[in-house]
């Protein structure tokens, strides 16, 4: 947990970082289905990093703890790397659920016959977790 000074919804991204556009396009597509007060604001750390310009305040705040790019702060709680778009979607909606204006069910992408979030009707058994196929 971090500090309470700390408290609100942050992601540190910049330039020339693959994953960081995964986390950008992630959170843009969360932002749609939050309130604006609930929104994750995208905070870019290129000066900052290259030339050690501080360009937002923000920044200041949170630099002692940015160790890699991207690093989300979420309600005190510190997430870095994105490796998916999925993935990111996946664990932000997990976080956010009850905070939605527009509830949305639990997507089904047909491409990889799979839902965002498991299934309450998986089961996990050594270390894996195993689906029904349901068709």
């Amino acid at each position: 947990m971090i500090k309470k000074v700390f408290q609100g919804n942050y992601l540190f991204v910049r330039d020339g970082c693959d994953y960081c556009k995964v986390a950008k396009k992630s959170i843009l597509k969360i932002n749609t289905l939050l309130p604006l007060n609930k929104q994750i604001i995208i905070v870019d750390c290129t000066y900052t990093e290259n030339y050690g310009i501080i360009t937002n305040s923000i920044i200041r705040e949170f630099y002692d703890y940015l160790e890699s790019y991207p690093t989300l702060f979420f309600n005190g709680i510190k997430k870095e790397g994105a490796n998916s778009v999925l993935e990111y979607v996946a664990w932000l909606k997990i976080k956010l659920r009850n905070q939605f204006i527009i509830e949305e069910g639990n997507e089904y992408f047909s491409n990889i016959q799979q839902y965002a979030m498991h299934d309450t009707k998986c089961k996990k058994s050594m270390g894996r977790v195993w689906c029904k196929n349901e068709k």
